[in-house]
């Protein structure tokens, strides 16, 4: 008789990437385990009501964070905490990107609510205010109905446009993106708006490769028009616990077993059984055993993993107004100085349609490379300090360890993953294709799921048989 206690995989932490290893784990027919200390979805990815957010001063790989609230409005943000979903490191859907494909051919999209984004803009220049920021073209309406564009840059920017739909693969140029553009007169303002409008590069276009720019440009272009005029998606309730928590889903459907907001005692290799042992204090304590471990960077000894890149500064800013009255969901980026000193900051713009936040506030994300950056980004388009009713700054360090209980220390030969921590990247795609060179690697399986049934086509199937079997029951009469 199988032990009940016993896995095939035990995962630690749900967080997107150990979400979607749980799913594909028993979507494939394993059996799971699937623990988290912490009482939400998400792991260091998740949605939280402003009182929680603001209990915080370390959070997965979110580090040094430092709240900042006004006076006057501590009481009423205290009031309507449940009223905002705030996550750290929010995410960007390409319509026409690898996550997108993935919930669309499994079905794991049917959990999901998203809304479009209305625009990007490039902010142009020194001077403050959101009406400074150019909007990057999203469809051809876009080139022809802009007011800031000379009819020779319409010209050049359709022409750039169509030559690059057109292409099957990057071009195979040396030097630049900055050069390319140049080449194809692209320059000044329109070549930020495809720098780091198109391309979402944080770094300069003179730093950026050719084929990497023209890759990013081509998947922006493509993503328009699919589900509407924007190439982006946001999730509702903020993407990183949505998603973990629809994969989540998929998972329990398969037979995975979930224990969340249960502290986790210890977890360990036990050598002479071949297995991973895991303490959960469940009243009394309870032990199970699993053949392979799955979790994220937070709980493995910093000796175990390997560094992942630079840190990134952030700020979540909670507004009563917008940086543009008619932008309620949108992207929007400061292009480094003009002494090209420093990287681009990206922003992402939320209003309550979004559901993250209370009605008549707005959740403005800034991410940059130092805090020098974050701060001019947010004195540039939010220029009034008192519109700004909360801010949140942190460290974002993707090669942070141990800092989740348990910590587990990795052994020789042990059958174990370990995922990295979300990226600073806006293109959620990025980490995907992580967990997908994981998958691959470890299963030597290229589909990480397989479609899942769709309730809804399965009732017509099954309403058409019913209606055939009385057919053929019916007796026949005569002429």
């Amino acid at each position: 008789m199988a032990d009940p206690n016993h896995f095939d995989v035990l995962v630690l932490g749900t967080g997107v990437a150990e979400s979607l290893l749980a799913a594909a784990y028993a979507r494939k027919g394993d059996t799971v385990l699937h623990l988290d200390a912490r009482p939400h979805y998400g792991a260091a990815s998740a949605a939280l009501s402003f009182h929680d957010l603001t209990k915080l001063n370390t959070f997965g790989c979110y580090t040094d964070l430092r709240h900042e609230t006004r006076p006057d409005h501590a009481a009423w943000l205290v009031d309507k905490s449940r009223e905002f979903a705030l996550e750290l490191n929010p995410k960007l859907l390409y319509a026409r990107g690898s996550v997108v494909d993935l919930f669309a051919t499994t079905g794991v999209g049917r959990h999901l609510e998203f809304k479009l984004a209305e625009a990007t803009r490039v902010h142009r220049g020194s001077a403050p205010g959101g009406d400074q920021a150019l909007l990057v073209p999203a469809s051809k309406e876009d080139v022809f109905a802009s007011k800031d564009l000379s009819l020779a840059d319409k010209r050049r920017l359709m022409r750039f446009f169509t030559t690059s739909m057109a292409m099957d693969a990057p071009p195979a140029a040396g030097g630049s993106f900055a050069d390319y553009l140049t080449q194809n007169g692209l320059t000044g303002a329109l070549q930020d708006v495809f720098v780091h409008g198109v391309a979402l590069s944080r770094t300069p276009g003179s730093s950026l490769p050719v084929a990497a720019g023209m890759a990013r440009a081509h998947k922006y272009l493509h993503s328009m028009g699919r589900f509407g005029p924007s190439p982006f998606l946001l999730a509702q309730y903020g993407v990183g616990a949505e998603v973990a928590q629809a994969l989540c889903r998929v998972a329990a459907v398969y037979g995975g077993v979930y224990i969340l907001g249960r502290p986790i005692t210890s977890v360990a290799w036990e050598a002479d059984a071949q297995v991973w042992r895991v303490k959960v204090e469940l009243d009394p304590v309870q032990e199970f055993t699993a053949k392979r471990l799955v979790t994220n960077q937070g709980h493995v000894a910093a000796s175990s993993t390997v560094a992942t890149g630079k840190p990134m500064y952030g700020a979540l800013v909670v507004a009563q107004r917008p940086v543009r009255e008619d932008t309620g969901l949108g992207i929007y980026v400061v292009p480094p100085p003009a002494d090209g000193v420093g990287e681009a900051v990206q922003v992402v713009h939320a209003c309550s349609d979004l559901k993250m936040c209370s009605d008549g506030t707005f959740v403005v994300h800034f991410r940059g490379s130092s805090e020098a950056d974050v701060d001019r980004a947010v004195a540039l388009l939010l220029p009034s300090p008192e519109d700004i009713l909360h801010t949140t700054r942190f460290v974002h360090r993707p090669d942070a360890a141990g800092s989740d209980e348990p910590v587990v220390t990795a052994a020789d030969g042990a059958p174990s993953t370990v995922v990295p921590w979300p990226t600073a990247d806006l293109d959620m795609d990025v980490d995907l294709d992580a967990v997908l060179a994981l998958w691959h690697a470890e299963t030597g399986l290229d589909t990480l799921l397989e479609p899942l049934p769709n309730p809804d086509e399965e009732q017509i199937v099954a309403e058409a048989q019913q209606v055939q079997a009385e057919a053929l029951e019916e007796p026949l009469t005569s002429a």
